[in-house]
């Protein structure tokens, strides 16, 4: 999935999901792996993110707010809609990596700690290359622990892909 030299490039967690996956995909006895095969190349090669790892990374945000003291219970009534028909205005042209800006604005958000009444108030700041590197590390992190193991929170037994 990785050459040696990207490997040598990507942080522990996700060296080792990659090598989970590998193991699991490749001779081993497992028989189970919850994600498929060409959303984890994405991950792992900053093409795409699924939506469906975006919502691991929103767990995994919200873990970690707890964590720092934040409460699960809110005041206001969420007003959630979803736009869709706009371009993300941190990304490149020709470039699929819209879901990891979505990702790093949520750190952002959470970061800076204000509350936005409207989401016009919230500019997004440039996205750098560590920032890229971070986010599948979280989200790998996060199968590591709450998605693979029967004992994860988010655990669901499924076939290698």
């Amino acid at each position: 999935m990785l050459s040696e030299e990207d490997l040598n490039a990507v942080g522990p967690s996700s060296l080792a999901l990659h090598n989970h996956y590998m193991e699991c995909h490749f001779g081993s006895d497992a028989d189970t792996f919850p994600v498929q095969f060409s959303d984890l190349y994405d991950l792992f090669n900053l093409d795409a993110l699924d939506i469906s790892l975006l919502q691991c990374f929103s767990f995994a945000l919200g873990q970690y707010m707890l964590t720092k003291g934040a409460t699960t219970k809110s005041k206001a009534t969420p007003k959630l809609t979803h736009k869709t028909d706009f371009k993300c205005p941190q990304q490149l042209s020709g470039s699929n990596l819209c879901g990891f800006h979505v990702a790093f604005n949520m750190m952002t958000l959470i970061g800076d700690g204000k509350t936005y009444k409207i989401s016009t108030d919230f500019t997004a700041p440039p996205i750098s290359k560590d920032s890229y590197v971070m986010i599948p590390e979280m989200i790998s992190n996060f199968i590591l622990r709450n998605v693979i193991p029967p004992e994860g929170r988010y655990y669901v037994h499924t076939t290698v892909h």
